[in-house]
């Protein structure tokens, strides 16, 4: 994840704004090396700040500090300064690590008063996965793909969240209780249908395909006139800098071939195609010459080894490459 997309994560939190989904997936990040560091900087920073807005989450609130102290057996002189306690080293660490089990602590709570529990899971590089939700609705997941959903639905909506990456949908029919899918800055509704969600956070558009039935595609933050509706064969494109949706046609054909292990690009940028070239393959692949990244590609290809796909796509393009390892090509 972006650092921009993590801050504004934590500071939704703060702001006691974000939902159960996404509390999950900030502590899931408490998880990963560079995301977890990232956190536990944000959570320093935000305890040396003032308590301006009671709106938001205080992370130094006395009881807070009580409870750090207490936890960590170190006397605190109430004489003491708040910029004297920061300033001592070891304690900024424990308290960083103290804070983050009060943030989990925090979360559970407010998981018990929901009376919800939810499940994240995430296709590695390389990997494919096949979900069944709790309505025994079908979900695959495109490799590094995030999916949230709750371990039971309840309520009027089915709801779950896509994280940065492709999936594709067989939902259940229920003419009482719609189907949500939020990902990135919109809302697909459905009732019981098949369809496609591209949405990569790296790339310049969204796209949502229908197989079958009917699909509402509304931007997100936005009233219901933004909301367009898709039946099979149409494709609905969303631009994320002018938060626009405008409508293609596709071959029924082509929708998700990713599940067969193929690939197509139509009109796509160079950087988009090697991004997912790294998804599927795993592995990393930079581009030197900056000539080629307005460069686009058009090409479908069947489950074949990289270097065959990549030497498909420098022969059509005009450009080289170099392994420079197992985990790295270089493009020039």
């Amino acid at each position: 994840m972006e650092n921009n997309d993590l801050r504004t994560l934590f500071n939704s939190y703060l702001e006691k704004k974000a939902s159960p989904e996404e509390v999950k997936l900030l502590l899931d990040y408490f998880q990963m090396e560079k995301e977890g560091s990232q956190l536990r900087a944000m959570i320093l920073s935000q305890m040396e700040q003032p308590l301006i807005n009671e709106n938001v989450v205080s992370i130094h609130e006395d009881s807070m500090y009580k409870r750090v102290a207490d936890a960590l057996s170190v006397h605190i002189d109430s004489s003491e300064t708040h910029v004297s306690f920061w300033r001592r080293p070891l304690i900024r660490i424990a308290v960083s690590v103290a804070a983050i089990a009060i943030l989990m602590s925090g979360y559970v709570l407010w998981n018990n008063s929901n009376e919800e529990r939810f499940t994240t899971i995430s296709a590695a590089y390389g990997k494919i996965l096949q979900v069944e939700l709790p309505d025994s609705s079908t979900v695959w997941l495109n490799a590094g793909t995030t999916l949230i959903y709750p371990e039971k639905f309840k309520g009027n909506i089915r709801s779950v969240t896509l994280r940065n990456g492709e999936a594709y949908f067989e939902v259940k029919h229920d003419s009482k209780h719609a189907f949500v899918v939020r990902a990135n800055k919109e809302n697909i509704t459905v009732l019981g249908t098949s369809f496609e969600i591209n949405a990569i956070e790296k790339q310049k558009e969204d796209k949502i395909t229908v197989s079958t039935g009917k699909v509402g595609v509304q931007l997100a933050g936005y009233d219901r006139q933004a909301a367009v509706f898709l039946l099979p064969g149409e494709r609905a494109v969303l631009s994320k800098s002018a938060m626009t949706i405008r409508k293609t046609k596709v071959d029924l054909s082509d929708i998700a071939v990713w599940r067969e292990q193929r690939l197509i690009f139509e009109d796509q940028p160079l950087p988009e195609v090697m991004q997912s070239l790294e998804r599927k393959y795993n592995i990393q692949i930079r581009i030197e010459n900056k000539k080629l990244l307005t460069e686009k590609v058009s090409m479908r290809l069947n489950n074949q080894p990289l270097t065959d796909v990549l030497t498909a796509i420098s022969f059509a393009n005009h450009f080289n490459y170099k392994k420079i390892n197992d985990q790295l090509i270089v493009v020039k």
